[in-house]
């Protein structure tokens, strides 16, 4: 059975959190929540996410990058398209092609 939205906040902070969620089309994407609102990348890279949070049916995690100029933060605001205990599947805002991840842990 899966779980769609909407629900409560906080049945989808127990479900994303205390997690490692990894990209099913690009193995080096994939990031942990923790239920305190910290964030991991799960793969060395040019992101490195610190935080997270989520707000109206959206995973925000903030991340650090290095860019041309020096380190960078920002947020990636991703659309919760569908839940179940053991997948995600986002869209950014900046793309229209949604990315399904898979629980690891």
């Amino acid at each position: 059975v899966s779980t769609l939205f909407p629900y409560t906040t906080l049945f989808r902070s127990n479900q994303l959190a205390q997690r490692k969620w990894q990209s099913d089309t690009d193995k080096q994407h994939g990031f942990q929540l923790e239920m305190n609102g910290k964030a991991r990348s799960l793969a060395t890279g040019s992101y490195k996410y610190n935080q997270w949070s989520l707000y109206n049916c959206k995973l925000i995690l903030l991340r650090e990058s290095e860019g041309v100029h020096g380190a960078e933060t920002r947020n990636d605001t991703l659309d919760i398209l569908k839940l179940t205990p053991d997948s995600l599947v986002l869209q950014s805002n900046r793309k229209n092609i949604p990315e399904k991840f898979h629980r690891i842990s």
